[in-house]
């Protein structure tokens, strides 16, 4: 399990590492290019899951080996007819590390500058080029595992090749705004926002539309963004003062 999880990471990492040289370089949007590469992955995944893992007596990908799945570590016994295993310590730990890595060291100091200001790093000295593309493959490294963690989560995830084959992309950045963009605020706006989302999905059957559940969520998102207009609006005021 060890090793497919840090498989997914390390494909993560190189898929990440397109995008990155785009934004050093060319100072192309990286919000742009991975939502365009999102849905270049998706179907590159579908085809090789059809070409590698594909079960064709479910039309659905296959089993995975015992062996890859991610350790229950008891947890299935807490909860009972839950997926949940270790990959919740692991995603945690990961925003832990990440914390520490941008706020106590150094190389974080020039990572969170280069993404104030690009440009003032430069003239600080920081090689901007450089750091750009480094967090773009530590983001890719990181989105790999989870996307591992995902599908390491039971025997088969039962995907129809006919249908997308993994998570729809787009909740990343609605969690990241939603905890400030701080490591630590987003385990807490993850597992919220996971709480809603899957909390929303099985209310269906108490008569509630699945579509509530994106009214919410939306509602939220926006006045978290919201959140950063009225604080430019005060600090300018502030200064005039």
């Amino acid at each position: 399990w060890l090793v497919a999880m840090l498989a997914g990471g390390l494909a993560g990492a190189i898929w990440a590492t397109f995008p990155g040289l785009l934004k050093a370089y060319f100072n192309v949007s990286e919000i742009i290019t991975t939502i365009m590469m999102n849905y270049i992955s998706i179907y590159l995944v579908n085809q090789l899951v059809y070409v590698t893992h594909y079960d064709a007596t479910t039309v659905t990908s296959a089993y995975i080996q015992k062996s890859a799945l991610m350790p229950k570590l008891g947890l299935d016994k807490i909860f009972a007819g839950s997926s949940v295993n270790s990959g919740l310590f692991i995603a945690i730990l990961v925003a832990i590390v990440i914390y520490i890595i941008l706020y106590k060291t150094t190389f974080g100091y020039g990572l969170r500058a280069c993404g104030l200001n690009r440009n003032a790093s430069r003239y600080a000295g920081i090689n901007e080029k450089k750091n750009i593309l480094l967090v773009m493959i530590i983001s890719g490294f990181i989105a790999g595992i989870a996307g591992g963690i995902n599908y390491q989560s039971s025997i088969t995830k039962v995907y129809k090749i006919s249908e997308t084959f993994i998570l729809e992309p787009g909740y990343s950045i609605p969690v990241a705004l939603l905890g400030q963009s701080h490591p630590i605020g987003i385990i807490f706006s993850s597992f919220f926002i996971a709480h809603i989302t899957v909390g929303g999905s099985l209310s269906q059957g108490y008569g509630f539309p699945v579509e509530t559940v994106g009214i919410i969520t939306s509602v939220i998102i926006y006045f978290g963004a919201f959140s950063f207009v009225v604080k430019n609006l005060i600090n300018k005021y502030a200064l005039r003062l």
